[in-house]
């Protein structure tokens, strides 16, 4: 019944249906546009170092081998951390346990006896092959980060009970919103009584919101004008429900079939809107190739939606408020 459904509406409604399909696309391709332009927008602020995949754990607790032991663990169940350091009270000196930012001179600790020094002791006038005491231990410096306020040393370099304020987990991409939850209870499981804040919370959801807006609003008027395009040809095919009808099809049957009918043309009109962007503009995107996948299931999503909000009503009213012997009569 399906396709001679559709085969039907091909033969006398072929506009209608182009504009159907012409109206999903579009509402496709501009939900596509928005989520692509946040993703990008999150990926540069990642690039401008504002800690958009940056895991913090507050511990407030001195530095052991229980605590080395367990940072190691997490690093080991996660390879795609980039960069792992523990930050000392003040700020002051930092140790990493894994990654670390560029510096301008020298190298990075090798051994527990050398320092990577930042901007404050180089104004003090330290330079690479001087010696300097932190948290009680010497220290030859090995290199220059001018652009830190901190120093930084070797895990195994840190002397016994050094205060430990945070520990940080860092990425060099942006976690989905449940994959950095499950990341955060892994922390929070890891270091029991820490307080583990994570980049994606609330401000993910308002962010994506304020990038669909255009995309809702076009999505809106598209659903507008396919309930009542959907209407028109549902009381067009009315003779040939009654066809189906008379040839013992229910009530519910004809109902289904409407709406596996919509539901063919809107996963084209998502396919069609998915590749129009990826063709068009993801050239143009910043976000990672992973996305490619998010934007056909959200093409396919959205359109999926629409077509529900647009058949329950258009369903009702041909098929549950008139009865089916009036179909029969215009038939």
């Amino acid at each position: 019944m399906l396709k001679c459904s559709i085969v039907s509406t091909l033969r006398h409604h072929r506009l209608l249906l182009l504009c159907m399909v012409f109206l999903m696309t579009c509402a496709a391709f501009s939900a596509n546009i928005a989520v692509f332009q946040f993703n990008g927008t999150r990926q540069e602020a990642l690039i401008l170092g504002e800690n958009a995949a940056d895991f913090t754990a507050e511990v407030y607790a001195p530095f052991s081998a229980a605590l080395q032991k367990q940072t190691q663990t997490v690093l080991e169940n996660n390879d795609s951390l980039t960069a792992v350091y523990c930050v000392t009270g003040g700020d002051a000196l930092r140790a990493y346990f894994r990654g670390g930012e560029a510096f301008s001179a020298g190298a990075s600790p090798q051994n527990a006896g050398e320092i990577l020094i930042g901007g404050e002791s180089k104004a003090e006038g330290y330079e690479i092959g001087d010696t300097l005491t932190r948290n009680g231990k010497v220290f030859t410096v090995c290199g220059v980060r001018p652009s830190a306020s901190y120093d930084e040393v070797l895990p195994e370099a840190l002397p016994e009970n050094t205060q430990i304020t945070e520990l940080h987990f860092c990425r060099d991409y942006i976690l989905s919103a449940r994959a950095a939850a499950r990341f955060a209870a892994e922390l929070e499981q890891a270091f029991p009584g820490a307080h583990v804040t994570s980049p994606e919370n609330s401000s993910l959801l308002t962010g994506l919101l304020y990038e669909i807006r255009t995309g809702v609003w076009i999505a809106g008027i598209a659903a507008c004008n396919l309930l009542f395009i959907f209407c028109y040809i549902l009381k067009q095919k009315k003779s040939v429900f009654a066809v189906f009808y008379l040839c013992g099809a229910r009530r519910v049957q004809l109902a289904g079939l409407a709406c596996a009918e919509l539901l063919s043309y809107a996963a084209l009109g998502g396919v069609l809107g998915g590749a129009a962007f990826w063709i068009l503009l993801y050239p143009r995107q910043s976000s990672a190739a992973g996305f490619l996948w998010q934007g056909l299931c959200l093409s396919l999503a959205v359109c999926l939606v629409m077509s529900l909000l647009v058949a329950l009503p258009a369903l009702w009213r041909t098929f549950a408020a008139n009865p089916l012997t009036e179909v029969d009569e215009d038939g």
